[in-house]
């Protein structure tokens, strides 16, 4: 059986390594220290709380149910833990290699085996601890530009797909002049782009252009810190904030319609154009209108109007839209079996005959497995009293599929749409996981601790580094302070500064830089982004 990760897989990892870094730290059990009833400790793989105030004996508590002493005080035991790695580890920005390259215009290739890790660690100056207000989740950056196509959001496309039929041909969202997000739900037959949306209300709008779009979000205050010419952050908002996000979020329609995909068209509307829906048992039901070329009155797509797009639907069944002249009439006629052999429609049955057919009727056939290479040539008999009575086939067409489907059109013109849905919490609901964000950007700023930071050419640096699993090298525990020297700088060893321990951690990202020369008052900001 085939598998597959959805794209959401890749918000969940982005975000756990947000979660992981901002855990609060569980300290590991220590032997004549003063604790708080309800303290938790940690030691060897089980967890503990403190039933009382106290200090701690000499004995180290290792029973595996209920309480026991450790000579001075009581600890309740909580669970075993697999590893307690994730209580060790921590996450720091580190900036290091003061010797300088063969050719100082043009930085090593950075390498990533074992041994080079080795070299990494011994060349760093300094480090900074980075923990969940660091980081920020981040989609891809698409600026806005005039004169551009845009895919619209289509619920069958995978947003992180390269190539294949469940890719975006084009970004479906957009990041404008203003810093505001939008996802682009109608593109207006795959029209280019020339009107930059600028409304920040909760419902759809539509451009001169033809374009609809649905508002998304802004950038936040801090946003600055970690927008990148690549990379936009984004947040969820758990609360409050009076932003327009919270308004989009807080009125997003579940399980809505977002616009329809033309699946067959004929003839044309010299009038006004007729659109109902039908399918989907929704709660509230949508509402939706067709456009027109001007220039031979043929259907040019098939829109939701952004003020009713229903709420309820059944997100598992289809939902269609038919598309009449104004004055034809006629309901209720439907197709029964299509006969397909080798390719070619060779009968059709009339299931409903329908009634008051009083302009006859079009029959408009769509096959969703195969693009037929022929289209058949079929026409639909009405009897005396307006209702179906057969279909007369010209021409069987070829290329056909058995999953051909039969719409009825009342009239000699008509197009049929399925409904696209939108996100099943509605757009804009969480911009997190609809805009697919599995960018995580770290922002550290090298500038509030002179005694970490030397200045002047001898100690320029030209590496900035991403490492895990930092060990302070007094206490020999987890590193958790917020600055530390390693051992390139020069007063690494230091008694009254933190130190790591240079052979301990891992290196997770590497960056070779062109030699930067730090001077007094001198602020590094440093972005890195991890992508899944």
């Amino acid at each position: 059986m085939a598998a597959k990760f959805t794209p959401k897989i890749r918000n969940f990892v982005a975000s756990s390594l947000i979660d992981n870094v901002s855990v609060n730290q569980i300290d590991e059990w220590l032997p004549l220290t003063g604790y708080v009833e309800g303290d938790i400790v940690y030691y060897g793989n089980n967890k503990y709380i403190a039933k009382e105030t106290g200090t701690s004996g000499s004995i180290a508590p290792t029973h595996v149910n209920g309480t026991d002493s450790d000579g001075g005080i009581s600890w309740i035991w909580v669970e075993y833990l697999s590893t307690n790695q994730m209580f060790k580890r921590n996450l720091f920005v580190a900036i290091g290699k003061k010797t300088a390259w063969d050719n100082e215009l043009i930085p090593d290739d950075t390498e990533v085996h074992d041994i080079n890790d080795y070299d990494v660690l011994q060349n760093i100056i300094a480090l900074k601890r980075v923990t969940g207000n660091n980081f920020r989740l981040a989609i891809k950056r698409y600026n806005w530009e005039t004169g551009t196509v845009y895919s619209q959001y289509d619920d069958q496309k995978d947003p992180l797909a390269i190539d294949g039929p469940e890719s975006y041909e084009h970004p479906f969202y957009i990041f404008t002049e203003d810093n505001n997000i939008y996802k682009c739900i109608n593109n207006n037959n795959g029209g280019m782009s020339t009107s930059m949306p600028t409304d920040i209300g909760n419902s759809m709008n539509t451009l001169a252009d033809g374009y609809v779009w649905k508002y998304m979000g802004s950038l936040d205050a801090d946003a600055v810190y970690f927008l990148t010419k690549d990379f936009v952050p984004v947040r969820y908002k758990v609360e409050d904030d009076g932003s327009g996000q919270w308004d989009v979020q807080t009125s997003a329609a579940k399980q809505s319609l977002s616009t329809f995909r033309v699946l067959k068209k004929t003839g044309a509307f010299p009038g006004a154009m007729i659109t109902t829906i039908s399918g989907g048992s929704p709660l509230v039901a949508a509402q939706a209108y067709a456009t027109k070329n001007s220039l031979d009155n043929t259907l040019r797509q098939i829109l939701v109007n952004p003020a009713y797009i229903g709420s309820g639907y059944d997100l598992t069944s289809k939902v269609y839209a038919i598309v009449q002249r104004s004055g034809t009439t006629g309901t209720g006629g439907t197709v029964g079996a299509i006969t397909v052999t080798d390719g070619v429609i060779t009968n059709i049955t009339v299931g409903n005959s329908g009634s008051n057919y009083t302009s006859g009727a079009t029959l408009l056939l769509y096959d969703p497995t195969n693009i037929p290479t022929e289209d058949a040539v079929v026409s639909v008999v009405i009897t005396p009293s307006n209702t179906l009575q057969e279909f007369t086939i010209t021409d069987g067409g070829a290329g056909y599929s058995e999953d051909v489907m039969g719409f009825i059109v009342p009239g000699a013109a008509g197009a049929v749409g399925e409904a696209v849905f939108a996100p099943k919490e509605g757009h804009g609901y969480n911009i997190v996981t609809e805009l697919c964000a599995n960018t995580a950007i770290i922002n550290a700023r090298f500038s509030e601790e002179t005694a970490y930071l030397p200045i002047g050419e001898a100690n320029a640096f030209r590496q900035v580094s991403l490492i895990t699993d930092v060990v302070d090298k007094t206490t020999g525990k987890p590193a958790y302070n917020q600055f530390y020297l390693g051992p390139s700088h020069s007063n690494y060893g230091s008694l009254i500064l933190n130190n790591i321990d240079s052979n301990k951690g891992y290196v997770l990202y590497v960056n070779n830089l062109k030699r930067v020369i730090r001077d007094n008052g001198q602020e590094e900001d440093v972005k890195i982004a991890v992508t899944f």
